[in-house]
């Protein structure tokens, strides 16, 4: 037995719907993955590796 139109625009809306809520989960989860200052972490790795070189120099 073939769906009506109706049926099929009910279908139709319902997968509509699920695609959008999908694509706006997916989008908050990349939102609130990255990191908010991801050079911050680059800059004190870099700072620490400095002071640790000028600890060992200054030890030597």
């Amino acid at each position: 037995m073939p769906l009506t139109k109706a049926q099929k625009k009910k279908i139709y809306e319902e997968e509509r719907e699920r695609f959008k809520a999908r694509e706006r989960i997916e989008a908050e989860r990349d939102r609130c993955s990255q990191p908010k200052f991801p050079q911050l972490k680059e800059r004190i790795k870099n700072w620490i590796i400095i002071l640790v070189f000028f600890l060992m120099l200054s030890l030597y």
